[in-house]
Formats: structure tokens, sequence, C-alpha cells
């Protein structure tokens, strides 16, 4: 949601118009809203297990759908599949495939419309598609004929990091140029003030903790560290294995009910960071602030991000005991902010060159 955000406003930055058209698959409602869609029988049995437990999911669910009809320039149509798309394809000057994960086709939600074979007589742009953390195992051969074929189509491609541009590179034989994800594009004054002045977990100091799907082991190193440090674990995600595991446990505050801008705000006001996202470990690098990346430099996404930015430490290695010391101090950021500002004035050129061509 909030690359999504943060490359159109790039593209308005620069005087131009921008929509996001509006995808929304069968499968990709499906992911996101079987919280909410569940039978009656399901959700009592669900409150009366694990209470605030279905509330915490209604609320983040429509925080993440205020953020989108509030902040997003949608297409007038939305458009349930690909075919749909190639029946009525919306006009535009420019088409641009960008960013995150679209192109990783092990992502359950993953929709051959991110690789735009609906559009045709206009400029095809793809600005920092991701095929995951591991692309090698991720994007699987059987769809390799089908992707060349697809890129074969683009004007001007740039990926997010170097995993991708390789695995293009086995696919294709051409070399990519490396893009900087759109959140890092904007500067952290935007994100601080969509995340608020104001804490909202309260006045006590806490330690904010996410990563996107359940993993016992990151959650006892969060516990663990938790314990160590003396501050409390907010996590912004809930689901029936975590409360399972860890829904009595004091280290955990859960505080679910959270969308774009709640978790901006978590990440913010938070004495340290602690996690398994690649965007996590961005707000983190934005927004100056001690973290911990689990099992980064195993992650084709995340050890892009630290390399770039001389942050290899954070990385969690799996088996290992934190260094207490250096999660109390505070990284220096100065040669890390003097990279992202060289590589987001190349990425924006680039952008603005691609676009301008179009």
């Amino acid at each position: 949601m909030l690359q999504a955000y943060a490359l159109q406003q790039t593209i308005l930055d620069m005087g131009m118009k921008c929509e996001i058209i509006n995808l929304r698959t069968p499968r990709q409602r499906k992911m996101y809203s079987r919280y909410i869609h569940r039978s009656l029988l399901k959700r009592l049995m669900l409150t009366l297990r694990y209470p605030g437990c279905q509330d915490m999911h209604d609320r983040k669910y429509r925080l993440f759908e205020e953020f989108l009809n509030n902040e997003y320039i949608l297409s007038p149509k939305e458009y349930p599949s690909l075919q749909a798309l190639e029946a009525d394809c919306p006009v535009y000057d420019a088409y641009i495939s960008g960013s995150d994960q679209i192109w990783n086709t092990s992502c359950y939600d993953f929709d051959w419309s991110y690789f735009l074979p609906f559009v045709s007589g206009k400029p095809k742009i793809a600005y920092a598609p991701s095929m995951g953390p591991v692309p090698d195992k991720e994007v699987m051969d059987e769809n390799a004929m089908r992707i060349k074929e697809l890129l074969a189509g683009y004007d001007r491609i740039a990926v997010r990091e170097r995993g991708t541009a390789q695995r293009l590179e086995s696919l294709t034989g051409k070399t990519y140029p490396l893009a900087m994800d759109p959140t890092m594009l904007l500067p952290a004054s935007r994100w601080k003030a969509m995340a608020g002045d104001r804490p909202l977990t309260g006045k006590d100091p806490y330690m904010f903790f996410y990563t996107p799907w359940y993993r016992k082991e990151i959650y006892q190193l969060a516990k663990d560290m938790s314990e160590r440090l003396g501050l409390k674990a907010v996590v912004s995600q809930v689901s029936k294995d975590i409360l399972r595991d860890w829904g009595n446990d004091s280290s955990f505050r859960f505080l679910a009910a959270a969308g774009p801008r709640e978790f901006l705000n978590y990440c913010r006001h938070a004495e340290m960071i602690v996690g398994g996202s690649f965007h996590l470990a961005v707000f983190s690098i934005l927004f100056k602030l001690p973290f911990l990346t689990y099992d980064g430099m195993n992650d084709s996404r995340i050890s892009s991000l630290l390399t770039l930015t001389g942050l290899e430490r954070q990385s969690h290695t799996p088996g290992t005991v934190p260094d207490l010391e250096v999660l109390r101090a505070r990284p220096d950021f100065s040669y890390a902010e003097a990279r992202i500002g060289e590589r987001r004035q190349d990425s924006l050129a680039w952008l603005r060159s691609a676009l301008s061509a179009g």
C-alpha cells in the first residue's frame, strides 16, 4: 500500500498526472478479506477463544480500505482479472509496472496483469519490481518462456534489487539497472507527517515487532530481545497461531487494528524495531532508528538494501545471540543517508527519463 502510494506521489511531484489501475482479483480479495468474511459461527468461536481478535481484524481491514480510497487516485473502473483489462483497457499515455513483489510468481495473489500484457501501442515501463527474497527459487522455470516474451514488450525496465536483476539476466541475457523502492523516493519528512507526532501506543517506550508471515523462531527472537531490553514488543498483526503461541506472553502487546498510517506511527515512535520485512527495514533507516532484521543477508531484497546503506550488521544471524550494546546504540546513518540520496537522484532521473520518452 505504501509503495504504491509513494510511486503515485513521486509521479505527481514530477508534474504529471497519475492513476493506479484498480485491479482487485478474486484471489487477492480472498487473501485480504478472509478474516472479515468468516461465517457467523466461526466469528463467534474466534471471539470466544481470542477476545478482541475479530474486532481487530475488522478494524484493520477498514483502515486499509480507507487508505486506499482516500490516498490513491484510482482508475474509474475496477478490474477483477487480466481478461477484464484486455476487454476494456484503460487509456493512458504510458503504463508502469511497479513495484514490490509483483513479479514473484510464487506469491499467492500473483497475476500476469503485472507484466502489462493488456497494453499495446503505448510505452511500457517497469519501475522497481521484485521477484521476491530468493528469485532463483520463487520464479518457477515453467514460467520462464512467458516472462521472457512479456519482458520483450517493455520499453524501459529497472528492478529493485540485484537478485531480481540476476534472475532476469538469466532469462533474457540482458542486464538491468537497479532502482530504489518507491518508499525511499519520498523524503522521511513526508512519512513522518503521515505517521503523526504522537505515538498511538501511549506514553510507555516500546519495541515495534513486525513480520508478514508467522514464524515461531522470529517471535522467539522478539521475546528474547523484549526481555533483555526491558521493552514490551508492540505487534501489529494477529492470527490464531500467533495468539495460540504468544497470546498470554507478557512480552507482547497486540495492537493489530493497524492500517498503513498506524504501521508508520508504530515505526516512527519505537525505541527499537525488529522483524523480518523489507519495508520495516526501509522505514527504520528513513526514521534513523535502531533495528534488527531476521536473517536479512539471506534475503535478496533486504541484503541489497543493507549493502547499499552499509548496515549489514543490522541483520541477525539465526542461532546467534544479538549483542545488547550493538542493539542499544543507534547506528550511524550518515553513510546510509548519503547513499540513499545518491540512489534517489539516480532513480528519479531514470523514472523521469522513462516517462518523458513516453
